[in-house]
């Protein structure tokens, strides 16, 4: 193998001390720490940000914390430059357009399409990272997601549902992308609603929130997508994303996720009740009952009260500025 395919690089091009990149038989990359003689399939840089994730396992309600985990990762992958657009066309100029149930990606292919990908956000980045690196690192999430145990490829539709999930974009546009992906002669079929939630699903549990979110609760999802009726030929894009604006419980997590990241640089004409933040900057929670009574989000999140609030109390939550 060639030396420098052997180093093991940062997001920023530094070369790693004492660690090694290989590639098992399969293609897929692996690294040794000689430091510690021992062998990982996650990147050193991919370790850390795993670990972050547990810092959010505080947050009180089951929605935001997996929001909060996404654009954790979001973040982190920088992923938050990626449009919606610019991904369907990466997998276009790839010619990567076949059945997204039983096309397989190879290592080989999956590493080429997210280096390109990693590419093309460089121009729309202040921060210079190296998008071999970062490629590598989105291949390991997704692997971790899709392909733990590391023994085959990723199915065509898992890569196109990860990689849309973590892009930024609108929630109706992002609905219609699925639909566009799983459809077969303009309809949505069982089979196919049931392959896009597994994979929604399998986001989750990966995040260790299957309990709220997980595999189990795909096939009532789908029944409730097909409850007026539908036969076999399937559903319509427009019955399919009204259902998605329901917010199935299954799917509670993503519009949250979506309210979170518009809100994020949003100042509102309130003060936080608990912690005095003023102006709340994110999310603002307004209780019904209480007089007054604003929280932040990361209060919200987790849960905080003062002056005889009470937790059971009904909140209005406000992405955007309002009258107070």
């Amino acid at each position: 193998m060639d030396e420098d395919k052997m180093k093991v690089k940062s997001l920023k091009g530094k070369v790693l001390n004492g660690w090694e990149r290989a590639e098992a038989s399969s293609g897929i990359t692996y690294y040794l720490n000689h430091a510690t003689e021992t062998t990982h399939w996650d990147h050193p840089e991919m370790i850390p940000i795993l670990e972050k994730l547990e810092s959010f396992n505080d947050i009180k309600y089951v929605a935001y914390r997996t929001a909060s985990k996404l654009r954790m990762l979001q973040k982190e992958l920088g992923l938050s430059m990626l449009r919606l657009g610019k991904m369907h066309s990466i997998f276009e100029e790839h010619g990567l357009k076949g059945s997204p149930n039983t096309t397989i990606l190879r290592s080989c292919q999956l590493e080429s399409f997210l280096y390109d990908l990693c590419f093309s956000l460089q121009k729309d980045s202040f921060d210079r990272i190296d998008p071999a690196v970062q490629a590598e690192l989105l291949a390991n999430l997704l692997l971790n997601i899709y392909n733990l145990k590391r023994t085959e490829g990723v199915a065509l539709g898992s890569v196109k549902v990860g990689i849309c999930v973590l892009c930024a974009g609108r929630l109706q546009d992002k609905h219609k992308y699925f639909f566009q992906q799983f459809q077969e002669n303009g309809y949505l079929s069982r089979r196919n609603l049931f392959f896009l939630l597994q994979n929604l699903a399998k986001i989750t549990e990966f995040l260790g929130e299957n309990l709220s979110f997980g595999s189990q609760l795909v096939p009532a999802a789908v029944e409730s997508c097909f409850q007026k009726g539908f036969g076999n030929q399937g559903v319509p894009e427009e019955t399919f994303v009204d259902w998605m604006f329901q917010e199935p419980q299954t799917l509670v997590w993503m519009s949250t996720l979506y309210r979170m990241t518009a809100a994020e640089t949003v100042e509102h004409e309130a003060k936080c009740s608990v912690c005095k933040m003023s102006p709340i900057v994110g999310l603002r929670y307004r209780c019904l009952q209480c007089l007054g009574y604003d929280l932040c989000q990361r209060c919200f999140f987790h849960g905080q009260a003062s002056k005889g609030h009470k937790l059971k109390h009904s909140m209005q939550e406000y992405c955007q500025p309002s009258e107070r």
